[in-house]
């Protein structure tokens, strides 16, 4: 018991199962005893601050766990220490955003003589502040796996909700919303001060060198998921604020009393949604997308039929169920009907949500946006009609409705799955070589390259030799310095002359660079792991590294390592032949690389992107120059023209135009400014 409720790492996933059960056990007895206590008036108060509370913590769990559990997942140490503290003040900007015009506008109110929604918006905003930084912490808590320390935090909070919902029924406080909304900000409050602690304990602070990139980064992956949440957020909830506008809170509360039993469903919900997209991302491969989707379709039939068992069983029981459980305090609605229809739609949206984890794993998650667009048009459509000509039952029959139109697009979607893949012609010599026909995918791993040599005469004896090129790299892998890996050769089919790599972390240099800008410290820092990484290279292969160009060296940001692939482009040849030094060929393949990027039509006129190469660039021709490597700079200023007429001159006449012209004057400048002295006494700080 004691390293249960310690800070023990607990992985197994009973624990995370427990933690979720207590959740959803507490929130279904506490709104049960609300609903059962309550006037109907005095819940649909209580319904009403549930959606708030529901729909801002959706957000900001969008914006920051989300966020924190993404990034945070392969950090450790004071990398994830600097990333819990930005994510703190992004919290506490978000917190900031919501409460302050919540609070001027309960003042608003109060002037203009709202006492009622002035005292309900502010004392609101003030139960927001706790409420949200116990899911904060916990969602933190998360990204550690300390299993332990989350349950005995949610066991903290909503013991104490329930205890206090249980005082209430029993007659011990007010049967009023006060006293409900007061029991909610105590069991948050506990919970806040409690994670304050544990969150003391994990570590966090603010790093001004990093808190740029990773605001960048959170913001990435942030715009997304917040966008999607709150498309999510207005579909869930737009019928509680119609019942509410059109038929009053009497209204809102019997729906919300009735459909609640429907949230008995919630813990195998959650449980499906924490394993499933794991699972199903362990078992995708686009080559066996038909047995990834029977695999699928046959554990999903298992899970739809045992939930749909017990949506039955509750179905036939509903009368008996909403009368042992109310009494006659909701018979002015007809509360078995929509409990009925909500059973029905729950179950479908479990095979809807269910599909979803599959189609997420297998990397196709932009169906999610379109997934809650549909939900939008349908409200447009049904919503308002229905909600105000049927009341409740209007409701129900909405989301019911919704269900089955959104479980038809998930179906669709899935059956999709794979079936567009096909293998693509790629010209661009700097991708996958001349002459090469392959299919470039991404996997949740990282990045995976097939290469299918189709010149008859070549393509064996080039699949061979890289092939071999591949098995040097990954014997040489257990001597390599820390941060530096090297391609691991998965497969090679002598028939189709295929190369397999997968599961190569990281991104393209080039593509970070560009994207991400980061600062001089940062390149400083990806420079001392390249300069590490091309050392390795080149002395496990004995030869110079032709193919050393930016878009083949790939940047993990949180690991802090760099991934050198040779994709065997052939092998580079001047009048002048090579220099001695093979360090120079391979940084001169770089410089080549670099200026023809910058020299290409769509990159003309990003000088940011310049400067970050060239800084690059110069550091680690300098650190291989202070240890001795003769790089002459003729020699290397030679190797870059030849790598980028090379890539330049490779296609049609319209190609030789661009790159002999504007192309030649913007990489002649590239270049200028890359190899400007005193490169040679640049050395990584």
């Amino acid at each position: 018991m004691k390293r249960f409720l310690h800070w023990d790492e607990m992985r197994r996933p009973v624990t995370t199962l427990a933690d979720q059960g207590v959740v959803s056990v507490a929130n279904f007895v506490t709104v049960l005893l609300y609903a059962r206590t309550l006037d109907p008036g005095e819940f649909g108060l209580v319904a009403l601050l549930l959606t708030i509370l529901l729909a801002v913590t959706a957000v900001q769990t969008a914006i920051v766990g989300q966020v924190h559990n993404l990034l945070g997942a392969r950090r450790e140490g004071e990398p994830l220490a600097s990333l819990t503290g930005h994510l703190l003040l992004v919290q506490g900007v978000f917190l900031a955003a919501v409460t302050l015009p919540a609070l001027a506008i309960g003042s608003a109110l109060w002037t203009l003589g709202g006492w009622g929604a002035a005292r309900f918006t502010v004392e609101t905003a003030i139960l927001l502040a706790p409420w949200l930084f116990q899911d904060t912490v916990r969602r933190f808590l998360y990204t550690k796996r300390i299993m332990g320390a989350v349950l005995l935090n949610d066991g903290v909070t909503y013991g104490l909700q329930i205890a206090g919902a249980i005082a209430l029924a029993a007659g011990l406080l007010p049967r009023t919303f006060d006293a409900a909304q007061g029991i909610y900000f105590a069991g948050s409050l506990a919970g806040s001060v409690l994670g304050a602690v544990q969150l003391y304990r994990i570590g966090f602070r603010v790093e001004r060198s990093s808190l740029r990139d990773d605001l960048r980064s959170a913001w990435g992956i942030a715009r997304y998921l917040a966008g999607g949440e709150i498309l999510a957020i207005v579909g869930r909830n737009a019928t509680s604020w119609m019942l509410a506008g059109t038929l009053g809170l009497p209204a809102l509360g019997a729906y919300r009393a009735v459909s609640h039993f429907a949230n008995a469903l919630n813990p195998i919900s959650i449980a499906t949604g924490l394993y499933l997209p794991a699972l199903a991302s362990s078992r995708w491969s686009p080559e066996r997308a038909d047995e990834y989707r029977g695999w699928f379709l046959r554990l999903t039939a298992r899970l739809v039929a045992g939930l749909g068992l017990f949506v039955l069983l509750l179905g036939l029981a509903a009368e008996p169920l909403v009368a042992l459980a109310y009494g006659p305090r909701y018979n002015a609605f007809p509360v078995v009907l929509v409990l009925e229809i909500t059973l029905a739609a729950r179950l479908l949206m479990f095979l809807h949500d269910t599909l979803f984890h599959g189609i997420v794993g297998a990397g196709a998650d932009r169906s999610l946006l379109v997934d809650r667009v549909i939900q939008l048009v349908v409200l447009a459509v049904a919503g308002f009609p229905l909600v105000t000509g049927w009341g409740v039952v209007g409701a129900a029959t909405w989301h019911l409705l919704s269900a089955v139109v959104v479980s038809t697009y998930a179906a669709w979607s899935f059956a999709k799955l794979g079936r567009g893949t096909r293998p693509v012609t790629v010209s661009d010599p700097d991708v996958l070589g001349f002459g090469a026909e392959g299919i470039v995918l991404a996997d949740p791993g990282g990045l995976t390259v097939r290469k299918r040599f189709t010149h008859p005469e070549r393509g064996p004896g080039r699949a061979r030799r890289e092939f071999g090129i591949l098995q040097r790299l990954a014997a040489a892998s257990d001597r390599a310095p820390v941060g530096v890996r090297a391609p691991r050769p998965v497969a090679f089919l002598a028939g189709e002359h295929t190369v397999v790599m997968e599961r190569c972390p990281g991104t393209p240099l080039d593509e970070y660079l560009n994207t991400r800008r980061p600062k001089p410290e940062a390149v400083r820092r990806i420079a001392e792991r390249l300069d590490a990484g091309i050392t390795h290279v080149v002395e496990t292969l004995g030869e110079p590294y032709h193919d050393f160009c930016p878009q083949n060296v790939l940047w993990d940001e949180g690991a802090g390592s760099v991934t050198v692939l040779d994709l065997g482009n052939d092998r580079i040849t001047t009048d002048e032949g090579l220099p001695d030094e093979p360090f120079t060929v391979s940084m001169g393949c770089f410089l080549g690389t670099t200026v023809y990027t910058a020299a290409r039509p769509g990159r003309v006129g990003r000088w940011g992107d310049v400067h970050r190469n060239a800084q690059l660039f110069r550091a680690i021709v300098g650190s291989l120059r202070a240890r001795g490597h003769r790089m002459p700079t003729r020699d290397l200023l030679r190797m870059a023209w030849s790598r980028y007429l090379e890539m330049g001159l490779n296609g049609s006449w319209t190609r030789w135009a661009w790159y002999l012209t504007v192309g030649l004057v913007v990489a002649s400048v590239a270049v200028a400014w890359s190899a400007r002295p005193p490169f040679s006494k640049r050395v990584p700080e």
